[in-house]
């Protein structure tokens, strides 16, 4: 009769006991959220992850597949383009596919194109990386650079064409604030490779045309040469315009 109430009242003490446990972790849990597939990967790495120019970061290769980044990083953050979200089921031709705060993937026709990252903890072989100092990517890199500056905008844009690389730069305080690795594109190299691919560089050129040329330096039979596979070929400001295959030479221009 006596052990009774003591039984009762111990279990009822542990039961207690449990619940206040329980309700204690949970704000911890919410503290603490899970990490991300990149985050796990990062904590693992005792050393940084090399950057190697016109490649790759690390792991990641230009030119890998879509599913290949599937495989190894598991699903994405967030799939998107030009303002609109997109799934694994509904993607288009060109995406940007992100993961955590880290990298992020340019794909296009299920190709890597370009890869992004964000993180300190991707670096060069010679340890510059995301925070360092504009003056220092410069001294590692050369002078054959394009720099793009905005005045509204937080950020310029260096970019190093032969070196496939280009970096935002923070106009505060004038550092890294993320590295994208591309193909890179050397002098008297064809546009890509590619016949029907023309590099633009802001401020300064469209393929073989440059701003400031003349219009008895523009390539005349080139150009009639290309308008054979578009009638509608229009170069130089409206200076001459070829139609239906016939050149057309505005004889009215005013210098």
């Amino acid at each position: 009769m006596l052990n009774r109430p003591i039984t009762r009242r111990l279990k009822l003490w542990i039961l207690g006991l449990i619940v206040i446990v329980v309700i204690g972790t949970i704000p911890l849990l919410l503290m603490f959220p899970r990490e991300s597939s990149t985050q796990k990967q990062s904590r693992g790495h005792s050393e940084p992850i090399t950057i190697v120019p016109g490649l790759g970061v690390g792991d990641y290769t230009l030119g890998m597949s879509k599913d290949e980044v599937l495989k190894k990083l598991g699903e994405p953050t967030q799939i998107s383009f030009e303002g609109e979200r997109y799934t694994l089921n509904n993607l288009p031709k060109r995406y940007y596919m992100s993961f955590g705060s880290d990298i992020c993937f340019v794909i296009v026709d299920d190709s890597v194109k370009e890869i992004e990252v964000w993180s300190p903890l991707y670096k060069f072989a010679d340890g510059l990386g995301v925070g360092d100092l504009e003056e220092k990517i410069k001294q590692a890199f050369g002078n054959n650079f394009h720099l793009r500056e905005f005045e509204k905008a937080e950020k310029d844009i260096l970019t190093y064409e032969d070196e496939g690389l280009t970096f935002e730069i923070r106009k505060k305080d004038r550092t890294v604030m993320q590295i994208t690795v591309r193909k890179k594109i050397s002098r008297g190299q064809s546009e890509l490779n590619e016949p029907n691919a023309i590099t633009i560089v802001p401020g300064l050129r469209a393929g073989n045309y440059t701003l400031g040329m003349s219009i008895v330096q523009l390539p005349y039979r080139q150009v009639f040469s290309d308008a054979k596979q578009n009638p509608f070929y229009e170069r130089a400001r409206g200076l001459y315009r070829i139609n239906q295959y016939r050149p057309r030479v505005n004889t009215n221009l005013q210098y």
